[in-house]
């Protein structure tokens, strides 16, 4: 109910005074387009419960029909065209029947914002008074001008009007009385019986019984009598009937007048509101809540529904002979802030929490909430609220903050709950320092040993470094086997230096596990606070800086963090922007290194390779740059210069007649610079090179670090007839599904395990997997890596189709790989016949 709160209590109270919540008609405040008050009155001639009726639209108890100008009628007031007015509509009750209702509006000001303020009257009530008055004026008229005046009258009332001739048959009746009925006219009923006709069956032989009983006398002359009736439908209705008996001049009884009223929706009313009142006792007594109702200042108990004897452990009726008896159960640590709350709030309805303390001994959380029920003076005079137990939750949440800030493993801080505590010691300008150490050996334990002797060993760690760490000190893991301790200034006994060196005696000390005894070193860095940095996260940046210092140099040291440590850092941002200058300056060249057909010798291809040829310090190899130019903001540019380059190469060598497929490596940076198939239709459209003479090799990488618009590129580049070859494949994690997910042509087996082939059995079966896999997919293979007869023989049986290598050459320029080229083709292919470079 936001939108009540959002009106204050005074704004209420000043609307509220002129309103009786008990009065006849039904009373309503709208607030944008939402109810902000409803009267009992109200809720009864829809048939809703308060706290239903109040979360309805008013357009919601509009029927389809008269919605719009409903609608149209509450704008005119709110726009101001008219500040009052009186209209009806037909109204939807809860039960789905229809009622007529008068409506008179008026519009008022909340909050400087414009409200409605409408009555309801139930036209029926509204119709009964205004044909009492045309009686009086219509019986005058007829007396006057002696006119039959007895069925116009009767066809005017509000009520049915019946006479019941002694033989049960209808002698007279109104219009009012031929509508409940369901008849058209009158015709339709006179002269018939009236039992037979609306009474039902199994009613009408008590019914003849208790009329002719009426009849001659038995009971007094003049009856208040309600029974069901049938319309001519068949829909029943409730009737509430005064009778009088007719005489003759002769006083003998010739019939009776009946006046009824269709009181159907009254009683279902009033049946609504005692089944409510008896869904409301079973819903709270069947409730794991506890519900509650007490006077203003909570000294007397009117209700309490039984979940309390489960939740406090005490009975009922103690509670409400000693209504203190809930708060005596208050823990006393609880009890002080909780009454204080109690009080202050009670006026608006208070949301407490607390612990309660059972006669068993067990100790239970509550959530405690209440609602303030006002008088017609605004005034507090009644509490209705709910208990809930919520150990549970309050468990869950303890447990949610320990998953959130603690580690599992190991029961110490989190990274990010460390982070946090950091950052408070900064924010209060406390100095201190951060403490990262990282346990030298632990993968080779972890490896061999296997993941469970890892973890005891993560443990006894954590266990030693809080055994000495000063209490106001905090112990994390960061993940892995790195740790870390945030020491504030004067924490310890003695220097830091001296507690870090009792950081390194811990870690060094023998750790005793399962059927071994394991040794480990701690390599850590160190930064200060607030000399090194002045948040969390450039703090531990900096000690992890000093750790790999400390871990490069000699692990098991440590290294205090010191601005000459960045200068690596700064290195790599000095060779990203040479790497723009060389681009620049066309200092970029490419080699290739030949690709041999296994099986005849004979040239078939060259992987393009990037050379650097730096002015200062001469060619260099990938090695030497290729990590700080695949991030670069240049590497999309460099490697669309590199096929463009090789485009042409292999262009230039297939207008020479000398065709030869050239192979050029894909950097990630292009996949995300999109227009990577463009650039490669527009290569080959350029240079007329059939797109089987250009292959693009992609690794791993490319493929794992991308979003699905990889497979689409990859895909369209296919469709040029452009290669697609997979370096490296068998290194990393690629898996079997994306030799059958990308439109692969060529598997290329990585040099290591074409190096180890022949003395490592498994490098051997990987090898043979490989081009199992490859075979059996339908693609070409490529060995990289040869470097003898005895490899390339191997990888022949094996069934590999193209080998590569310093057995066939090393990477070369391009007029030498043009003179390989030509000499290859003068003369008979043999596996040396190109000579290294």
């Amino acid at each position: 109910m936001d939108h009540l709160r959002a009106v204050s209590h005074n704004q209420l109270s000043a609307v509220f005074e002129d309103l009786a919540d008990h009065a006849l008609v039904g009373m309503t405040i709208v607030l944008d387009a939402r109810f902000l008050y409803a009267n009992q009155k109200c809720c009864e001639l829809f048939g809703y419960l308060e706290e239903e009726f109040i979360q309805l639209s008013p357009f919601d108890l509009v029927v389809d029909t008269d919605r719009e100008m409903v609608r149209n009628r509450m704008n005119e007031r709110l726009c101001r065209e008219t500040t009052t007015s009186e209209y009806s509509f037909r109204g939807v009750r809860k039960d789905g029947s229809i009622i007529d209702l008068e409506v008179r509006g008026t519009t008022i000001a909340i909050d400087g914002r414009p409200a409605l303020a409408t009555s309801f009257v139930e036209m029926t009530d509204t119709r009964r008074a205004i044909q009492e008055r045309e009686h009086q004026r219509t019986m005058a008229a007829h007396i006057a001008r002696e006119r039959d005046t007895a069925q116009r009258y009767l066809d005017v009332a509000g009520v049915m009007m019946m006479v019941f001739a002694a033989d049960e048959t209808i002698s007279l009746v109104n219009r009012q009385g031929c509508e409940v009925l369901g008849y058209r006219a009158a015709d339709e009923l006179l002269g018939r019986n009236w039992i037979d006709v609306f009474i039902p069956a199994p009613k009408r032989l008590e019914m003849r019984a208790a009329f002719h009983s009426f009849l001659d006398g038995t009971t007094p002359a003049v009856e208040h009598f309600q029974n069901e009736i049938v319309t001519k439908s068949g829909e029943e209705r409730i009737i509430s009937w005064h009778n009088q008996r007719l005489f003759d001049d002769s006083g003998k009884a010739t019939g009776i007048l009946s006046s009824g009223e269709d009181i159907t929706e009254r009683c279902r009313s009033e049946e609504s509101l005692r089944s409510s009142e008896l869904r409301f006792r079973q819903i709270a007594e069947n409730l794991s809540e506890v519900f509650w109702i007490t006077n203003a200042d909570k000294t007397k108990v009117e209700y309490i529904s039984p979940a309390y004897e489960t939740v406090w452990g005490r009975t009922v009726e103690e509670v409400y002979e000693r209504p203190v008896a809930y708060l005596e159960a208050i823990v006393p640590e609880d009890r002080e802030a909780t009454e204080r709350r109690v009080k202050q709030q009670a006026e608006v309805g208070y949301d407490v929490e607390y612990r309660i303390t059972r006669p068993d001994g067990a100790t239970r959380w509550i959530h405690d909430r209440s609602v303030a029920i006002r008088d017609e003076a605004d005034c507090v005079y009644r509490l209705i609220g709910v208990a809930e137990d919520i150990t549970e939750r309050k468990a869950a949440e303890n447990r949610l903050f320990e998953l959130a800030h603690f580690d599992q493993l190991t029961g110490i801080t989190n990274r990010l709950y460390f982070g946090q505590i950091v950052d408070a010691a900064i924010r209060r300008k406390a100095a201190g320092a951060v403490i990262l150490l990282d346990l030298d050996g632990f993968k080779k334990v972890n490896d061999s040993a296997g993941h469970a002797v890892g973890d005891l060993l993560l443990r006894a760690t954590a266990k030693r470094l809080a055994e000495v760490t000063p209490p106001d000190a905090t112990v994390s893991r960061w993940g892995g086997d790195e740790f870390a301790v945030f020491v504030p200034e004067g924490s310890t006994t003695g220097s830091l230096a001296e507690f870090i060196g009792r950081i390194r005696e811990v870690c060094a000390e023998p750790f005793f596990l399962p059927r071994r005894k394991v040794f480990l070193t701690a390599s850590i860095g160190i930064a200060r606070s607030p000399d090194h940095g002045s948040s969390a996260a450039e703090l531990m940046a900096h000690a992890d800086l000093a750790m790999y210092r400390a871990k490069a140099e000699l692990p098991g040291t440590e290294r205090f963090f010191t601005p000459g440590m960045k200068e690596e850092v700064q290195r790599e941002i000095d060779l990203e922007a040479e790497l723009r200058r060389a681009f620049a300056n066309a200092e970029f060249e490419l080699h290739y290194q030949p690709q041999v057909d296994l099986a005849t010798g004979s040239l078939v291809g060259a992987e393009a390779l990037l050379r650097w040829r730096h002015p200062e310090r001469g060619l260099l190899q990938p090695a030497e740059f290729l990590s700080v130019l695949e991030p670069s903001p240049v590497a999309a540019a460099v490697g669309d210069w590199t096929i463009a380059t090789a485009s042409a190469v292999a262009a230039r060598l297939h207008r020479a007649g000398r065709p030869l497929r050239i192979g050029v490596n894909l950097f990630s940076a292009q996949m995300k610079a999109g227009g990577l198939t463009k650039t490669i239709a527009r290569q080959l459209q350029e240079n007329e090179l059939p797109p089987e003479l250009l292959e693009i090799e992609i690794t791993e990488k490319i493929i794992l670090n991308q979003d699905p618009a990889t497979l689409v590129t990859l895909t369209k580049i296919r469709e040029l007839g452009v290669g697609l070859a997979f370096d490296d494949y068998g290194t990393g994690y690629a898996s079997l599904s994306m030799l059958t997910e990308y439109p692969l042509t060529r598997l290329k087996i990585d040099r290591a395990f074409v190096d180890r082939m022949a003395t490592s059995v498994g490098d051997a079966a990987i090898v043979k997997a490989i081009v199992g896999l490859a075979l059996g997919f339908g693609l070409k293979l490529v060995a990289e890596g040869i470097e003898c007869e005895e490899q390339a023989a191997t990888l022949r049986l094996l069934g590999c189709h193209e080998g590569q290598g310093y057995l066939f050459g090393r990477a070369m320029p391009i007029n030498e790989l043009l003179m390989a080229v030509e000499r290859a083709a003068g003369c008979t292919p043999s596996p040396g016949f190109v000579p290294a470079a």
